[in-house]
């Protein structure tokens, strides 16, 4: 990803507990990852990062397997 970007990725599990993933690039070289189960905190930090004039991109990447079990 190009700095100052974002992507964001849903997943449920088996428990039926929502996640809400967000990886967004600081940097050329440093990217970050945040988790959520709220939705409310999840749209706060989307919010943020648009306020900081962060740009959604698409993403394929697949969901991390700590959250898959």
């Amino acid at each position: 990803m190009k700095a100052k970007t974002y992507s964001v990725r849903k997943h449920c599990n088996q428990k039926n507990k929502t996640f809400f993933i967000i990886d967004y690039q600081v940097n050329e070289r440093v990217e970050k990852q945040i988790q959520f189960t709220y939705l409310e905190h999840y749209l706060q930090f989307t919010d943020l990062l648009k306020q900081l004039d962060y740009k959604e991109v698409l993403t394929n990447k697949s969901i991390p397997t700590i959250i898959k079990a």
